[in-house]
């Protein structure tokens, strides 16, 4: 494993051997639920949680920015059914741009023995704030911008996940 604790692979490549959590990074558009469909369709009984279930009623997508603690708190709830079912890979698909949005979910996943590993959607268009704005229903261009500049200035955020949780792994994904 590279030293510094991170990877730059396909990672479509997963053999779950111990339970793991998946945090998927990026902003709105940059491609989080196509990653996390495709791994879960590789492998085997994979779960993916996102907060946008919990904005969608009868297959209708109603954001409401007020109401983001409510929906990770969802997750949350969701996350800790699946570790009493004993699920063994989970994908977590929302933003996570910063550390401390990143906390509950790996705090958990640690007091439950889980492995996290961090995948930073890396797609051709994730910094591209007019091609994520077209390809998600979530965000307008001004929130996309400045959460682009929020993961800008956390661009190198192994290091601080390092220092808080040293046996986290980070991997960059160029789905």
């Amino acid at each position: 494993m590279n030293p510094n604790n991170s990877t730059r692979m396909n990672p479509f490549c997963y053999q779950v051997t111990e339970p793991t959590v998946l945090l998927l990074r990026g902003v709105n558009g940059s491609g989080k639920t196509e990653y996390s469909k495709k791994v879960s369709a590789l492998v085997k009984d994979a779960v993916v949680l996102s907060t946008d279930s919990f904005f969608t009623k009868d297959d209708v997508y109603a954001y409401d920015a007020s109401k983001v603690q409510e929906a990770v708190q969802f997750v949350l709830e969701k996350l800790k059914e699946l570790f009493e079912k004993k699920t063994q890979f989970i994908v977590i698909d929302d933003k996570h741009l910063s550390v401390d949005e990143m906390k509950p979910y790996i705090n958990l996943a640690k007091e439950k023995s889980y492995n996290v590993t961090v995948v930073d959607i890396q797609t051709p268009w994730a910094t591209r704030e007019s091609e994520c704005a077209k390809r998600t229903k979530k965000s307008k261009l001004d929130e996309i911008k400045k959460d682009i500049e929020k993961m800008k200035k956390t661009a190198d955020i192994s290091e601080s996940l390092k220092k808080v949780y040293p046996k986290t792994r980070f991997m960059y994904s160029y789905i």
